[in-house]
């Protein structure tokens, strides 16, 4: 390798082209001109080269930057042109910008495209204006245009793949366009928004650990809001005696209970419970549709219609074994001693001495209208 030599200056200069001729003759010689420059008290080095004569046909390029040093198209220096401070170890490709901060300013983290702004680290973005201000969260990845993670979770451990998604808590992805997992008025941790995937557009979900698919909304009249889709949600439980026991939905070391219904919805719930005792000598199957509806706030949640769907399946001589049951409730209490304000619930009953798993099965159509 040469040394750096001739050509190193101490302001911002433009670096010479170099073919691949003189590359050789420099670093046959031990010096290779090249630009240095500066930025709090970060060097930058620069270098244009042309190597189509090089005297081998296949040439790699290798750009190792010493110690935590970032890799970037241009030499920061605080302006729009180009750009604040990078992150360490980050890769910032993307050749212009509007505003300093649109840079990969996370460690460990790449971006490439236009007005990309990345402060998370160990994160990605690419493509048009996609945006991460929350420092400290990481393993973001932002791909598109417009996506937005921040908030108080910084959409930790999440992606965005479209147009104009909002992400705002942990280990979620959304999928489509102007998707958004939206915080519940009542009280609801905005933490608990984990492990929910969103596919379609115009959704606004708040339900921990759903599947939420084929969204949408009317885009004339008063009902402009309005959003529509199908959501999949399971639940499930575990009972040593005959105590009547909520399903939960479970997301790592967390467990939260129930639907948690948005405002101003109507739903239609298509339930199968699914039990199974642990040594294997009786089962059950029950299949429930629920009407559900919420109005403007928690008090107004109410189950307004519930049908069995044929007749319920086990190990009792086709029937469920004796006791084994499956009901349903609301909660419209601001201060419940399980789940939150507004959660639909499903609840099951075993047997004395009997251990049971429950896998409840939700597929949840919903309308949501705002008064």
């Amino acid at each position: 390798m040469g040394t750096v030599g001739a050509g190193i200056v101490g302001a911002r200069t433009s670096p010479p082209v170099l073919d691949g001729s003189i590359v050789r003759s420099n670093l046959a010689s031990g010096v290779l001109p090249i630009a240095l420059n500066s930025f709090n008290s970060e060097d930058y080095v620069t270098l244009d080269a042309n190597l189509s004569d090089s005297e081998n046909s296949n040439t790699s390029i290798v750009i190792a930057p010493r110690g935590n040093g970032s890799i970037a198209t241009s030499v920061p220096d605080g302006t729009n042109t180009n750009g604040n401070e990078r992150g360490l170890y980050s890769v910032d490709l993307q050749l212009s910008r509007q505003l300093n901060y649109e840079v990969c300013g996370g460690n460990y983290s790449f971006i490439t495209g236009h007005r990309n702004r990345l402060e998370s680290d160990y994160s990605v973005a690419m493509g048009y204006r996609n945006s991460s201000t929350s420092t400290g969260f990481m393993r973001l990845s932002l791909i598109g245009g417009n996506n937005q993670a921040g908030g108080e979770y910084g959409g930790e451990g999440g992606a965005c793949l479209g147009i104009a998604n909002i992400l705002s808590q942990r280990n979620c992805i959304l999928i489509g366009n102007q998707n958004e997992i939206l915080k519940n008025s009542d009280n609801f941790d905005r933490g608990r928004h984990q492990s929910t995937i969103i596919i379609g557009a115009y959704n606004r979900c708040q339900q921990p650990g759903s599947i939420n698919l084929s969204q949408g909304k009317f885009t004339t009249g008063s009902n402009a809001s309005d959003s529509i889709g199908k959501m999949l949600l399971q639940m499930w439980a575990e009972t040593t005696d005959a105590t009547e026991t909520i399903a939960t939905v479970t997301q790592g070391n967390d467990r939260f209970n129930g639907l948690n219904t948005l405002y101003d919805s109507l739903f239609n719930i298509d339930c199968v419970v699914t039990a199974l005792a642990d040594d294997g000598s009786s089962w059950a199957v029950f299949r429930r549709r629920i009407i559900l509806r919420r109005g403007a706030d928690y008090t107004t949640t109410s189950i307004v219609n519930t049908q069995s769907v044929g007749n319920d399946q086990g190990s009792n001589a086709g029937s469920p074994p004796a006791g084994w049951a499956v009901a349903f409730d609301v909660e419209t209490s601001n201060s419940p001693p399980y789940g939150q304000a507004g959660n639909f619930y499903v609840k099951v009953t075993g047997a004395s001495n009997k251990n049971i798993r429950w896998l409840v099965n939700n597929d949840i159509v919903l309308l949501h209208h705002p008064q």
